[in-house]
C-alpha cells in the first residue's frame, strides 16, 4: 500500500465530477471533442465511478466506470471512450458504455470494468490507476477517442 493511502489520500467523487470530455457529433459521427467546454456539445463523457475496493479473496481492485450524456435528437445504442491514466499506451483503457441513450439522457451505471491487482497483463494500467487514485492527481486523468453508435434515423432509412 502506499504512503498515501495510509494517510487516506485518494482521488474523491467531487474531483472526478469535474472531469468531462464534450463532442460534436454530425450525421450521427462524431466529428470533434475537447477537454474544454465547448458550445452546445452533442455528447458529453464522464468517469462517475474509480473506487478502490478489495476483493472476498484479499485481493485489491479498481471499479471504473464512464458514463455519456446524449444531447442528440437520436438514440445513442453504445459508445466507448479512452481514459488513460499515465503517457503509455498500456496505461489506458478503453470504456464501453452501453446504452440505449436517449435525448437528454445519460447511460446507465449499471456496468464497470474491474481492474485486479492479481492480473499480470494490466499491470501497468493497474499501477498507473493507483498512483493517480492515491496520488489524488485528477489531472494525470486523460479522455480520447470517443466512439458513438446512433440507432438509424427515420431520414436514413
Amino acid at each position: 500500500m502506499t504512503p498515501a493511502a495510509v494517510l487516506g489520500n485518494y482521488l474523491t467523487d467531487k474531483q472526478l465530477s469535474n472531469l468531462e470530455y464534450y463532442c460534436y457529433v454530425e450525421r450521427e459521427e462524431i466529428t470533434f471533442c475537447s477537454d474544454r467546454p465547448i458550445e452546445e456539445p452533442s455528447l458529453i463523457f464522464r468517469l462517475p465511478l474509480l473506487k478502490s475496493i478489495k476483493l472476498n479473496n484479499g485481493v485489491h481492485a479498481f471499479r471504473v466506470m464512464a458514463e455519456v450524456e446524449n444531447l442528440t435528437a437520436n438514440t445513442l445504442l453504445s459508445g466507448s471512450i479512452k481514459v488513460s491514466f499515465g503517457e503509455r499506451e498500456d496505461e489506458s483503457l478503453n470504456i464501453l458504455i452501453y446504452g440505449p441513450v436517449n435525448f437528454r439522457d445519460k447511460s446507465s451505471l449499471s456496468r464497470s470494468h474491474l481492474l485486479r491487482a492479481d492480473v499480470p497483463a494490466i499491470n501497468s494500467l493497474y499501477n498507473a490507476i493507483s498512483r493517480v487514485y492515491y496520488d489524488s492527481n485528477v489531472a494525470e486523468i486523460k479522455f480520447s477517442q470517443a466512439t458513438s453508435n446512433f440507432r438509424a434515423s427515420k431520414q436514413n432509412q
